[in-house]
């Protein structure tokens, strides 16, 4: 009797048990995710090397050394008008033929972050190694940042404001 009760419920049971874990996992990602973004706050207006991670319609994600993603989009491209080509997964530029594809490096400003969403939107700043250079940047922004290598955002010097807004954030939230 005892045998039949636990067959009769097992396929319930272990519905509920995927579907509990897939939530789970799910929090875990979004948890993940807004920790990130948080981090990435006191770095806005800030310049980093990455490598383009995904390849859409409407830009690209550039992900950095730390594992942080944010997306390039298509519309802060101004050097020229791009289009997506999805076979090969990259944007081309109809008049420069500039192209930015998956595995690129890229060197990429943080503009936005948007802690709601849990967004970051970068712009890009230029290409780095072996492509041609056609990017927006002025030999002005790029002497600037050959002087200015930005590794990883914790290896970097931080302003007083930033150290000033970390302190608090530190006092404020006791999480950091």
């Amino acid at each position: 009797e005892r045998m039949t009760h636990y067959e009769k419920i097992l396929p319930e049971v272990a519905m509920q048990s995927s579907v509990m874990e897939r939530r789970a996992e799910e929090a875990e990602r979004e948890t993940v995710k807004l920790k990130k973004v948080e981090y990435m706050l006191p770095f806005e207006g800030e310049i980093f090397n990455g490598v383009i991670s995904g390849v859409t319609n409407f830009g690209f994600f550039v992900q950095l050394e730390n594992s942080v993603e944010g997306l390039v989009h298509i519309s802060s491209l101004i050097d020229d008008f791009y289009q997506f080509e999805p076979t090969t997964y990259t944007l081309l530029g109809e008049h420069t033929r500039n192209q930015y594809q998956l595995g690129q490096e890229v060197t990429v400003r943080l503009v936005k972050v948007n802690v709601d969403e849990r967004q970051l939107d970068f712009e890009i700043i230029r290409k780095n190694k072996k492509k041609k250079n056609n990017t927006n940047a002025s030999s002005n922004q790029k002497s600037r940042i050959e002087t200015k290598k930005r590794v990883h955002p914790k290896d970097h010097k931080k302003s007083n404001k930033s150290k000033k807004k970390m302190k608090k954030r530190h006092i404020d939230n006791n999480k950091w």
